[in-house]
């Protein structure tokens, strides 16, 4: 007897990833804020006993507002009250920009970047972090650089030239020029008056002429006085006469502006002092030169930095041609001094662990604005447990006594003895104003103290110098330094400070005649005295360079003879600018520590831009100590380093990531006992894509390590493809090095990688899930992007499912620029996702899935082929076993899965030996729907064979291809693995 035998296989099918997985596309929590703009606003989920919900920070509302809703859609919202900074109300700006969790979800920080204020029609930016609890109660606050500076009003002045080495048509060109300026700022809170100045002065129109309407009319109508050049008598009137003058409608507090329009040099003298008058008074003086005016007796005229207040021009053509800038400048009117390096930084962007920054706190430092940072602790019920101030810039104003050392040896001419002194007198008139004293001693073979800081005190230095002798010997240059040292700057006798910056200028043109004996030079290094040196004529550089301060470039000046003094006048100045209101340039007034921010366990990590001159800090802030260690790295001159920051670890070492964007690096720094140190840096491939905008560490396989670095690019372009958008994952290896495994391409365009969030495992494999946002995606709706784990590359390097905003709600915007996954808000034992657009905060659920595996059974197993008749030959057991994956709460509902199978006889013969009609003998394949609840599920099917088999040799086979129905809708999902 024959028998034929059963071959079966069967064959899952899930629907289109590009549809669904398991994340509910509709949502019952959907957050709505009344929103009027788009810039970074923040969602992050919160838990606690009492506190179960998300929150969401309103960065550029009129109230600054942090709000909480839970799953009853029942709002709490916080407005943060202005915060009291030196004495003054201060209010925060974008606050919640950045936001961090803690790992127990009960204390979180919120930042803002933005605490922004006015100053003369200038927005000077700052920065307040904020530590709050679950109830949205401010616990602490942190302002570091905080700066707040008032609008004034603006009295300015023309003082044009009406000499008689200009033509009549010039002369008009001047008064057009005049008038261009006063109608481009006509609606600011400028006042104008006017005088023409030549061998006499004339007063055009003042103050009160302007406010009444008339200063046009007078302008006019002024004649050419077509004489001499009094430049300085002028400047007398105008400080006595208007800008002095209640009658002339002056205001007393208001900002002085002087704009002197001439195209010669004086033809009388500073007797009276008065360009230092103007200094005294802080009057601002811009100053254009035309035609053959001497550039350097203009540049005395005007303000510092000189370079900036001083317009020289060939013809009066080209007064329309300087029109722009010169009203830009009127518009900044003061200029610091100082090389401020961090006033403007912005800590607080972004923040992991509750804890809400503000980048943007200002703060008023002697006529210096600083921006720093405030942060808040903060505990669920959103009450502020505590705050600190990163990076805190302290206003502090000292003293600097700096002494001229100038040469007096045989080697120079009288002349050139006289160059010397004017040199000095010129320092000291230019800085006459700031908190610097001053002492001069001449050496040669021996040395002479000229005047001390009692004498520039007293008002008598000038005079002394003045009178001062040429010695003409030789040059000890050493045994000058010893004296100085010991005799002016230690000596409280000759007026020295104790604890002033100490500053010394030394003017030569010879090497030195002795030797250094006593280690004079190291004992002006360990005292951390400053030293430039110019060097004049023969003298021999690497000579001047022992002398001079580190670092040397910026310390050492050379010149080929003493009239060069006047050309490095403005550049010795600037640098001596520098150092009086503290020994070295300021690091943190602008520093915004908070821009980003992310906790590890005890430990707040801080992203500071702006700090140190472009260089950017990582922060450390110790909870328990409440310390703040600041790690500076000079060598990394990158925009925007600290945009973004995320903390690692492997194998119990810590590790901290930091992205700078426009510049296209990610840094990975790590600790070799002392320092941190940056371990690697990775560049992006192309320029311009934000490479390192996001930085998402996941830890795939949950054992505590980090196993991935997930960076976004979301500007990266492939124009011929349309698509934008990309992100690249790295491995982290046991060398603690980052090493590519895979990059993934936007599937279109839309700033993908724009969000990277690390989820909870979705489909119950025992991995992390990773979600993608592309918030300009389908024409600004935006997109999610769901990617499953995988231990050897980070995720897979094809979605499993698209969450589109548009789906969801079709009003939505920029949906997915935030997203936050890794808590169970529904308390059903399933991760939930968080998802912000604009205006809307969006929860999506995660759905229950289930594994289904298919079984196939025949009775009987063999069918004789002795007797084939058109008859139920064989029953066929469809049975479905289901195992759900994930790890929902026991007494979770679920009301199973919905599935369609196929069931094929013999799917690849041309002729099909079975069928399951008994009068169809086409009807080879079955399909049917069913639901499958129970862990087994069983189906019989009856399988005919016709009355003559060619074949009875091969076995039948049969074909089960099944998948999901409905996926979209349904409570539970098939597991498509």
């Amino acid at each position: 007897m024959h028998c034929i035998g059963w071959l079966t296989y069967t064959m899952a099918v899930a629907i289109c990833i590009s549809l669904a997985f398991n994340i509910d596309t509709n949502p019952s929590n959907i957050n709505t804020i009344d929103q009027k703009d788009f810039f970074a606003n923040k969602v992050l989920r919160i838990k606690s006993i009492k506190n179960t919900g998300i929150l969401s920070t309103e960065a550029q509302q009129p109230n600054e507002e942090l709000c909480k809703s839970n799953l009853n859609q029942t709002h709490q919202c916080l407005i943060m009250p202005d915060i009291s900074l030196t004495n003054k109300r201060t209010p925060v700006k974008h606050f919640g920009l950045s936001i961090a969790e803690d790992s127990t979800l009960s204390l979180f920080t919120v930042c803002s970047p933005s605490v922004v204020h006015e100053c003369y029609d200038n927005s000077y930016l700052n920065s307040v972090c904020y530590k709050m609890t679950a109830p949205l109660q401010p616990d602490s606050s942190v302002t570091p650089n905080f700066q707040d500076i008032t609008k004034q009003t603006v009295d300015l002045v023309f003082l044009f030239d009406g000499s008689g080495s200009m033509t009549q048509e010039e002369f008009h060109k001047s008064k057009d020029f005049i008038v261009d300026i006063m109608k481009n700022l006509s609606s600011s809170s400028i006042k104008f008056a006017a005088v023409q100045f030549s061998s006499d002065y004339s007063k055009v129109f003042d103050f009160n002429d302007y406010q009444a309407g008339t200063a046009l009319d007078k302008l006019m109508k002024e004649p050419h006085m077509m004489k001499l050049t009094n430049t300085h008598r002028a400047l007398k009137f105008v400080l006595e006469q208007i800008f002095e003058n209640p009658e002339a409608g002056a205001t007393p507090n208001a900002t002085k502006v002087l704009v002197i329009i001439t195209d010669g040099d004086p033809s009388d003298a500073d007797r009276h002092g008065i360009i230092k008058k103007y200094d005294e008074k802080d009057i601002i003086r811009f100053v254009i030169g035309v035609k053959d005016a001497a550039l350097y007796r203009l540049r005395l005229f005007a303000s510092e930095p000189k370079d900036k207040h001083v317009f020289k021009i060939e013809n009066y053509e080209g007064l329309t041609g300087i029109l722009e800038d010169h009203i830009k400048q009127i518009f900044k009117l003061k200029a610091l001094v100082e090389d401020i390096t961090t006033e403007m930084s912005q800590s607080g962007l972004s923040a992991v662990f509750h804890k809400v920054c503000s980048p943007s706190v200002a703060h008023e430092c002697y006529d210096n604005s600083y921006l720093n940072s405030v942060c808040y602790k903060m505990t669920a019920p959103l009450q502020p447990d505590s705050s600190i101030t990163p990076n805190f810039q302290e206003c502090k104003k000292q003293t600097v006594d700096l002494a001229f050392l100038f040469d007096g040896s045989g080697s120079m001419t009288e002349e050139e003895f006289h160059k010397n002194k004017d040199f000095i007198v010129d320092i000291m008139k230019n800085l006459s104003s700031s908190s610097i004293k001053f002492a001069a001693v001449q050496f040669s073979s021996d040395y002479s103290k000229v005047f001390d800081f009692n004498d520039y005190q007293a008002g008598t230095a000038l005079d002394k110098l003045m009178k001062e002798p040429h010695m003409k010997k030789l040059t000890m240059t050493h045994k000058a330094l010893t004296f100085v040292l010991e005799q002016i700057f230690e000596n409280p006798g000759a007026g020295a400070t104790p604890n002033a910056t100490k500053v010394l200028v030394i003017i030569t043109d010879g090497d030195p005649s002795d030797a250094d004996r006593h280690g004079i030079i190291k004992k002006y290094d360990e005292k951390d005295i400053i030293r430039f040196v110019v060097g004049v004529k023969d003298a021999a550089l690497y000579r001047f360079r022992l002398f001079a301060s580190e670092p040397k470039d910026k310390h050492v000046f050379k010149i080929e003879n003493y009239d060069g003094l006047t050309g490095i006048l403005e550049d010795l100045i600037k640098h001596i600018s520098k150092l009086k209101d503290g020994k070295v340039a300021l690091t943190n007034e602008m520093s915004q520590s908070g821009f980003s921010a992310v906790f590890h366990k005890d430990t707040l990590i801080l992203g500071s831009v702006g700090s140190n001159s472009g260089r950017r800090f990582i922060q450390k802030i110790l909870e328990e100590k409440q310390k703040q260690l600041k790690r500076n790295y000079p060598d990394m001159q990158m925009d925007y380093m600290g945009y973004f920051t995320s903390v690692g670890e492997k194998d119990s070492v810590r590790l901290y990531f930091t992205g700078a964007p426009r510049f296209g690096q990610v840094t990975l720094f790590r600790h070799n006992c002392e320092n941190w140190i940056a371990a690697q840096r990775i560049n992006g491939e192309q320029p311009g894509s934000h490479f390192g905008a996001e930085l998402c560490p996941v830890d795939i396989n949950l054992d505590g390590n980090t196993d991935f670095l997930l960076v976004g690019a979301p500007r990266f372009s492939c124009p011929k493809r349309r698509r934008e958008g990309h992100i690249y994952i790295y491995r982290l290896t046991d060398e603690m090095l980052l090493e590519s495994v895979l990059n993934i391409t936007a599937p279109s365009v839309g700033r993908f990688g724009s969000a990277i969030a690390s989820l909870a495992d979705l489909n119950g494999d025992g991995l992390r899930d990773v979600a993608v946002g592309a918030p300009l995606e389908d024409d600004n709706s935006g997109a999610v992007y769901i990617f499953l784990g995988d231990g050897h590359s980070g995720i897979r390097s094809t979605f499993s499912q698209r969450i589109m905003g548009q789906k969801i709600k079709p009003e939505l915007r920029f949906f997915g620029y935030t997203i936050d996954g890794d808590i169970d808000l529904g308390e059903n034992g399933l991760p939930d996702i968080v998802v912000r657009s604009l205006g809307t905060a969006v929860v999506l659920s995660s759905r229950p899935v289930f594994k289904v595996k298919p079984h196939l059974s025949f009775q009987p197993e063999r069918i004789s082929t002795e007797r084939i008749e058109n008859l139920p030959m064989v029953t066929l057991t469809v049975c479905f076993e289901m195992v759900e994956t994930t790890n929902r709460k026991q007494g979770s509902t679920s009301s199973g899965l919905i599935i369609s199978y196929t069931l094929n006889v013999d799917p690849m013969k041309q002729t099909h030996r079975g069928f399951f009609s008994q009068t169809d003998e086409k009807a080879w394949n079955l399909t049917s729907t069913c639901k499958l609840s129970d862990k087994d599920t069983c189906f019989n099917h009856s399988i005919y064979m016709p009355n003559f088999v060619d074949d009875t040799v091969s076995p039948v086979s049969i074909s089960l291809n099944f998948f999901q129905v409905d996926s979209e809708s349904a409570s539970a999902v098939l597991n498509m693995d």
